[in-house]
C-alpha cells in the first residue's frame, strides 16, 4: 500500500470513527466511543494542517489547538531545575558532589531541541557521564 493510500485510509477512518462513535480494533470488536472525548494529534504546522487535511475531516473537529515552541529562555529554566533536581537525587544518594558548571556548556547546547522528553534524555546523559567520572562503585 503505498503513502496516498495510507493516508486515505486514514483519512476514511478518522471520519467514520467521528460520524458513528464506533472503532472497531484489530480483533474486529467493535467499540462505542457515544460518551467520550477524541482526541486527534500531530506533529504538523498550522501551515501542513491547513494545506493537508481536507475540509469534510476539519469540519468535524471541535477544537483545534496549535502548539508553539517553548522560548530559549524556558528551555534554559527547564534545563537548569532538571539538572538540579538530578544532581541533588545522585548527591543524596550516592553522596557525590557534580560541579554543574562544568558541564554547563554542555547543557546550554540542548535549547537546539523541541522536545521536552529528548530534551531530559540529553540532560540526564550528560549528567550521568559527568556523574560516572567522580562515583567508583
Amino acid at each position: 500500500m503505498n503513502l496516498k493510500k495510507q493516508h486515505l485510509a486514514c483519512l476514511i477512518s478518522s471520519i467514520e470513527l467521528l460520524e458513528d462513535r464506533i472503532f472497531t480494533d484489530r480483533h474486529g470488536v467493535e467499540h462505542n466511543l457515544n460518551g467520550y472525548i477524541t482526541i486527534f494529534t500531530s506533529n504538523m504546522t498550522e501551515k501542513q494542517y491547513q494545506n493537508h487535511i481536507p475540509n469534510s475531516l476539519k469540519s468535524r473537529f471541535d477544537m483545534v489547538y496549535n502548539f508553539e515552541d517553548l522560548a530559549v529562555e524556558d528551555k534554559n529554566i527547564y534545563i537548569n531545575n532538571t539538572t538540579i533536581k538530578l544532581v541533588g537525587k545522585l548527591k543524596e544518594e550516592f553522596d557525590v558532589e557534580i560541579d554543574i558548571k562544568l558541564i554547563t556548556p554542555q547543557l546550554n547546547e540542548l535549547v537546539k531541541y523541541k522536545n521536552l522528553r529528548n530534551m531530559k534524555r540529553k540532560i540526564e546523559d550528560i549528567v550521568f557521564g559527568e556523574f560516572f567520572t567522580y562515583y567508583k562503585s
